[in-house]
């Protein structure tokens, strides 16, 4: 894992300009949105400010400035919109670019672009099945959990008990969202760079991950990124907030957020296709097929 952790920066790293270049088509535009708000980051500032200062004093409830409302729907719906059209987009030409690298063949920005043309429908298409499927479990765990608790307290006459069992189930619930988003990666990949179908490249990320030889693989990796992303989001958060306190400004924390943003979805697509090749290496032998092939 080291050694997949220490190739991707390295990739990233070297080609860092291309990568950003590419999620800028991302994040360009949900930062100009986030800018249309306006002071928004400095009333939340402020409100919680009063919160901090006065816990539990009725006068410091949240008060709704109704002109931040009103500009809050269009532009969290603006930001879905592109993360759903424009991010599988820009995830498949990060991917053939990883692909591109690691068998020393010339990309490019637009060409990796005209590639993922190729592939936007598919991977948007796959993408919404997953979040389907997402949703799905977490109403599925939320129910479950709710009427476990229920039960539980019922039948051993001890809410602490039963509060401890649920914490240990949904402890082990999110352990399994780990493997699952891992699945979702691989999964991702192969209707990128092998051309699967929707339903063949989101049943091959499951059994590539859920296995007796990769599952414990595939959680450690899954752990890894969880622990980057917060890693990112820590990083972006102090660097952001700081300058929002300093400046009274939320310019700032819009840019930071939407610069650490463009390195972290680089350099984790970049580290999700090396760990898909990985496995395609230590199941499948890939490597001896591109051998052959570039022998041929």
């Amino acid at each position: 894992m080291g050694e997949l952790l220490d190739r991707a920066v390295t990739l990233f790293v070297k080609n860092a300009w291309l990568f950003i270049a590419l999620a800028a088509i991302v994040y360009v535009p949900v930062a100009v949105a986030q800018l249309s708000m306006g002071d928004f980051w400095v009333w939340y500032m402020n409100q919680f400010s009063k919160v901090i200062a006065q816990p539990g004093d009725p006068a410091t409830a949240l008060a709704l400035d109704r002109a931040l409302v009103q500009k809050f729907g269009p532009v969290g719906s603006f930001t879905f919109i592109i993360l759903v059209v424009a991010g599988p987009l820009v995830a498949s030409a990060m991917a053939h670019v990883t692909g591109n690298l690691l068998t020393g063949t010339a990309t490019s920005f637009g060409e990796s672009l005209r590639f993922a043309l190729t592939r936007w429908g598919r991977v948007v298409l796959f993408a919404l099945l997953w979040i389907a499927a997402l949703f799905a479990v977490f109403f599925g765990v939320i129910l479950i959990l709710s009427l476990l608790t229920v039960g539980l307290i019922t039948l051993l006459k001890s809410a602490a008990v039963a509060v401890l069992l649920v914490i240990v189930i949904f402890l082990a619930t999110i352990f399994l969202i780990v493997v699952a988003s891992v699945s979702m990666g691989v999964g991702f990949m192969a209707a990128i760079i092998e051309n699967a179908g929707v339903l063949t490249a989101f049943g091959s990320g499951i059994s590539r991950t859920i296995n007796r030889q990769m599952f414990w693989r595939s959680t450690l990796f899954g752990l890894v990124l969880f622990a980057i992303s917060i890693g990112f989001s820590i990083i972006g958060s102090l660097a952001g907030f700081g300058l929002l306190a300093a400046l009274k400004t939320g310019i700032p924390l819009v840019v930071i957020n939407a610069v650490v943003a463009m390195i972290q979805y680089g350099f984790f697509v970049v580290f999700i296709a090396l760990f898909y090749y990985d496995l395609r290496v230590r199941r499948e032998g890939v490597d001896l097929e591109s051998m052959a092939a570039r022998l041929a």
